[in-house]
Formats: C-alpha cells, sequence, structure tokens
C-alpha cells in the first residue's frame, strides 16, 4: 500500500513540477508543447525505472518463468 501511495504522489507531482518549470523556461511555448515534453519526460522516467525493475527481477532470480 505504501508503494502506491508513493506513485500516487510522485508521478503526477513530476508532471505538475515539470509543468511549471517549462512553463517559466520556455515562454514562447504554447500549452500544447509544454504538456507534450512533460507528458514524454514522465514517460521516458517511467519506463527507465520499468526497466531497472525488470533487471533486477531478471538477475535475482535463475529461473524467471517458474520462479515465485
Amino acid at each position: 500500500m505504501y508503494m502506491l501511495a508513493c506513485g500516487v504522489v510522485f508521478f503526477p507531482g513530476l508532471f505538475f513540477i515539470t509543468r511549471k518549470v517549462l512553463e517559466s523556461a520556455a515562454k514562447n511555448w504554447n500549452d500544447a508543447d509544454v504538456f507534450v515534453v512533460s507528458e514524454r519526460l514522465l514517460s521516458s522516467v517511467y519506463a527507465t525505472l520499468a526497466t531497472i525493475v525488470g533487471f533486477i527481477i531478471a538477475t535475482a532470480s535463475s529461473d524467471v518463468m517458474s520462479d515465485r
């Protein structure tokens, strides 16, 4: 339950912080540009974390298909 709460706070928080930073840093971008870049950054962070967790799980067990 604790990890779920962390994820519920972390990912939307990262999205909104990125939007606020980009809105103040890139004055000539419109809202759609800021949204797309924030969304892609969040997706990249999520993909990186998912890859790291998959690597840890794959290397932690001798047989990934039959281990529990």
